[in-house]
């Protein structure tokens, strides 16, 4: 089938509010990233995403607490203990973390996001959720990007003010992870099973994932009832054991954002996609990710914007790609 004749195929399932089908899915994925057929794959889903959206756009503000050696030492994760690359420990304590949301909330960020290693308290995560809560205005997601955990704890992260958690099945969990794929998943539904709502992108993306894994991936993600999605490509980081891989070129993880964003249709409303640029802006993501603290992809923490992509520039970037901030 043909590149014009398969974007149709997948906008006509997109205005009917279907989840597209996995065959159809892998063959937009397989459209060359600077062909012609993919610019006409961005364009359908930025008029999709916009549609959808009602031309709302968000940032997503996130805070590494921990810079800290974690024992689970995913493969491409700079905070591996086993990869002794974290040479400035630190974690952030109560006054940082919340000069950071409040400044985040201040900038319009809708999405505030707590993320820790593994193991880290999550009776401190739920002090810390209710003192946000009390400083930012009502509209505002608070959301924790944290370890493993039960719907009992799901409840008390809800009850203690967090409207969200970020919890993913990882590409190839279990084997570039030491992470069981079915504990992941139990976390999964138990985020469902209470008041929270669950987001989950396709990551981390590198160049040796087929099409067929970021399609199942995908598709895997919204049946479990993810809300938000999107994608994560993979920044490589030397001293890992995938440190000395490619990561993926801009118009790939454009093409990338487009086909996800064609294939969810209104399960998932906001598309993220990290690191974000004003091409997967204009591809059909709406979502802009700000990042800070201990950062999973560099060897020190970020006590600013991670590579400056900050609040200002990346509400910049969602009004040139023709999105209206929200709050």
């Amino acid at each position: 089938m043909k590149a014009a004749e398969l974007v149709r195929k997948a906008v006509r399932s997109c205005r009917a509010g279907q989840l597209l089908d996995r065959e159809t899915l892998v063959e937009l994925l397989d459209i060359a990233p600077d062909s012609e057929g993919a610019l006409l794959l961005r364009q359908a889903a930025h008029a999709e995403a916009l549609r959808i959206t009602g031309g709302r756009g968000y940032l997503w503000g996130a805070l590494g607490l921990d810079n800290a050696p974690c024992r689970m030492s995913c493969r491409f994760c700079s905070l591996g203990e086993k990869w002794r690359l974290v040479r400035q420990p630190k974690v952030y304590d109560d006054a940082e973390v919340l000069r950071v949301f409040q400044h985040y909330a201040e900038a319009g960020v809708h999405y505030l996001v707590l993320r820790t290693t593994e193991f880290f308290s999550i009776e401190h995560l739920c002090r810390l959720l209710a003192a946000i809560r009390g400083l930012v205005p009502k509209s505002c997601e608070l959301a924790l990007n944290t370890g493993e955990f039960d719907l009992q704890t799901a409840e008390r992260i809800a009850a203690a003010g967090g409207s969200c958690v970020y919890h993913t099945l990882r590409l190839r969990e279990g084997t570039d992870t030491a992470f069981d794929p079915q504990t992941r998943l139990a976390t999964m539904r138990a985020v469902q099973a209470s008041p929270l709502r669950l987001a989950a992108m396709v990551e981390p993306i590198g160049p040796e994932h087929w099409n067929g894994e970021i399609a199942a991936s995908f598709l895997g993600l919204v049946r479990e009832g993810a809300e938000i999605s999107g994608l994560m490509a993979r920044v490589p980081v030397p001293g890992t054991p995938l440190g000395d891989t490619q990561m993926l070129a801009p118009e790939r993880i454009a093409q990338i954002t487009a086909a996800l964003r064609l294939a969810g249709s209104g399960h998932t409303p906001d598309i993220c996609v990290h690191p974000t640029t004003d091409l997967t802006l204009s591809s059909g993501a709406n979502v802009a990710i700000i990042d800070m603290g201990a950062i999973p992809r560099d060897t020190v923490p970020a006590d600013k914007a991670w590579r400056d992509y900050d609040c200002e520039r990346a509400a910049e970037a969602l009004q040139r790609a023709g999105w209206h901030q929200c709050q």
